[in-house]
């Protein structure tokens, strides 16, 4: 038995530009559901998002400084995730 490949991650409109802004923790917890997401599991901070564009998306919420960090992605597709959207 090999090990599966982890998916890459593939970083639609501004949204790298826009978690590159964030503050490096919550990076790192992002980086960390996304790894995990790579790998086919799912980090305990990440929910179903409804509804967003017709698609079934995941959040990661991170909690920083006062603020709330979201970033949507998608594992709709089998051979990559799509991370759609990072604002604060």
């Amino acid at each position: 038995m090999g090990m599966e490949a982890q998916k890459p991650v593939r970083w639609i409109g501004s949204s790298y530009e826009d978690w590159k802004a964030f503050p490096e923790e919550v990076q790192d917890v992002m980086r960390y559901a996304l790894d995990r997401a790579q790998q086919g599991g799912k980090a305990g901070n990440v929910k179903p998002l409804q509804g967003f564009k017709g698609a079934p998306a995941l959040v990661i919420v991170d909690d920083f400084g006062g603020d709330t960090w979201p970033a949507i992605y998608t594992v709709q597709f089998k051979e990559v995730i799509y991370v759609l959207h990072a604002f604060q």
